[in-house]
């Protein structure tokens, strides 16, 4: 089971879109549009743990030559981190320095989404791309992706 995932090929589609990617949207797009105000959903008190997808696949491939029997393992990376402080490295990532405004009336999710990743650190795995890397390089591709008109 992995947590959430994000990264190359990710939605932006705000109607379909996962957090890190509708926050990616939300941001670039205020700073090209010169927006002072990002509405965001909830009230901030939501902690989510997330996986970069380079760092799921490397997760699967060592699960695939490692694990012979059937079982669950999640697949993670051990980190967690308040909705508010990811909204912040997005906003600090593409230099957005205007003002967040959390909309109460949009529901938070669950309060909390981490895995217990035991079975995957006895295997020795360790994520290589952090969070704030992951986070630059999805920023990267939807400039990318709505520079080339393809959003």
């Amino acid at each position: 089971m992995p947590c959430n995932i994000y990264g190359s090929g990710d939605c932006f589609d705000l109607k379909k879109s996962h957090v890190l990617s509708a926050l990616v949207k939300r941001f670039v797009d205020a700073v090209d549009g010169e927006s002072q105000d990002v509405t965001l959903w909830g009230s901030g008190s939501a902690y989510r743990e997330f996986m970069h997808v380079e760092n799921l696949a490397r997760a699967m491939l060592l699960l695939m030559t490692k694990v012979t029997t059937p079982e669950l393992i999640n697949k993670g990376t051990d980190e967690e981190t308040s909705v508010p402080n990811l909204a912040e490295l997005v906003a600090e990532t593409v230099n957005f320095r205007g003002n967040l405004i959390w909309d109460t009336t949009k529901p938070d999710g669950m309060p909390r989404k981490c895995l217990e990743l035991s079975k995957l650190r006895a295997l020795g795995f360790t994520p290589k791309i952090s969070l704030r890397e992951g986070v630059r390089r999805t920023i990267e591709e939807y400039r990318q992706l709505k520079k080339s008109a393809l959003l």
